[in-house]
């Protein structure tokens, strides 16, 4: 750790600012304050003074979600030597938040509805793609020194929530590059339905016993047949108990009663939730 690393914040002050102007009052009285939650990593850090290259695991939360509502399973990852890189998409996330103060806010004409739900799939897969080319160039040049030969470009995984988790099943069939990847509980489209991914992935779904409408077997249908066209090395796993979001940082931010009728938090406890999480992986 340089000498000039400092905590990080869990959402950035100019971030925070950004979001308090856009929140209605009734979101304060759901989610905790962020300004008040703590996290575990910190700016401006060196990567390991070895000589040893890191592998890359890539991430994309779901829609309307920021990258940051999934730190802890990022920060779990880091602390395992991985380099992870999350990216949010404009237009998409809830508010994207530049450095000098500009904002781009959510826009329901861009949001994955029906026919244009692959459009929208393979522009996130591409962003992944684009992101990996900008990774093997800093790889080789880094202005900074940070990342330069401290890359594994052959150990590229990938992951994602909701749609972010369907992006990743996207990305490892589609970009030779990714060698794992694992779906947090994203509902699947395109042709990776029907042809299966040929490389290691997992598919780690909440708990949809209780919500078994037409379109939830559907859904279950279409994982069920990319775990069947999938080469070996795949997972299909239910974390039991869970709901949509136990798999982000928003299972841990609800203050007072959880809304559980959309299947959005389960039973299960939150902080176990997560553990559980990151232990499957």
């Amino acid at each position: 750790m340089n000498k000039s690393s400092t905590p990080s914040e869990y959402v950035p002050a100019h971030w925070r600012a950004a979001l308090a102007k856009r929140q209605t009052p009734e979101a304060s009285k759901l989610w905790r304050d962020p300004a008040l939650v703590r996290c575990h990593s910190f700016d401006n850090v060196d990567v390991a003074p070895d000589s040893k290259t890191y592998p890359i695991v890539l991430m994309k939360p779901g829609v309307g979600a920021l990258a940051l509502d999934y730190t802890t399973l990022c920060e779990d990852l880091a602390s395992h030597g991985y380099i992870v890189v999350a990216s949010d998409s404009p237009y998409n996330t809830y508010l994207v938040v530049h450095k000098d103060g500009r904002a781009v806010a959510s826009n329901s004409a861009a949001s994955p509805r029906g026919t244009n739900s692959t459009q929208i799939l393979r522009i996130w897969s591409s962003d992944n793609s684009f992101l990996l080319d900008r990774l093997a160039e800093l790889a080789k040049h880094d202005p900074d020194k940070r990342f330069q030969g401290r890359l594994d470009m052959t150990k590229v995984g990938v992951m994602g929530h909701s749609f972010g988790g369907a992006a990743a099943a996207e990305f490892c069939h589609s970009d030779s590059r990714c060698k794992a990847g694992i779906d947090l509980d994203g509902r699947p489209f395109g042709e990776v339905i029907n042809t299966g991914i040929n490389r290691p992935f997992m598919l780690l779904l909440a708990d949809h016993s209780d919500v078994q409408g037409g379109e939830d077997q559907q859904i279950s249908t279409q994982i069920r047949s990319i775990y069947d066209h999938s080469a070996p090395g795949r997972q299909y796993v239910t974390l039991r108990n869970s709901g949509h979001f136990n798999f982000s940082d928003k299972c841990l931010l609800f203050k007072g009663p959880v809304p559980r009728g959309s299947n959005t938090i389960g039973k299960i406890d939150a902080p176990r939730s997560l553990t559980v999480a990151a232990t499957v992986r």
